[in-house]
C-alpha cells in the first residue's frame, strides 16, 4: 500500500488486515480468505484509489466493496 499512499499523499487507514479463524468466522469471512494468510487489507474507498491499484499495484483479488477495498496478494 505503500506506493498508493505515496501516489495521492495520504495516510492509508487498514480497516482490516490479519484475522485469526475465529475472528474471520465471527465476521462472515471465507473458509479460504486471504485474510486468515496475512495477504489481504481492506481499505476505505477514496476517489481514484481503486482505479490507482488496479493499475499500478500487483494484486490476486480486487474487489470493490461499496465504502471499502479489499485487496489480495
Amino acid at each position: 500500500m505503500e506506493p498508493l499512499r505515496e501516489h495521492f499523499g495520504v495516510p492509508i487507514k487498514i480497516n482490516s488486515g490479519f484475522r485469526c479463524k475465529d475472528l474471520n468466522d465471527a465476521v462472515k469471512g471465507a473458509d479460504n480468505s486471504y485474510h486468515m494468510k496475512g495477504r489481504a487489507v481492506d481499505i476505505p474507498m477514496h476517489p481514484g484509489w481503486l482505479a490507482y491499484i488496479r493499475d499500478h499495484l500487483p494484486h490476486t483479488e480486487l474487489i470493490n466493496e461499496g465504502t471499502w477495498i479489499h485487496v489480495a496478494l
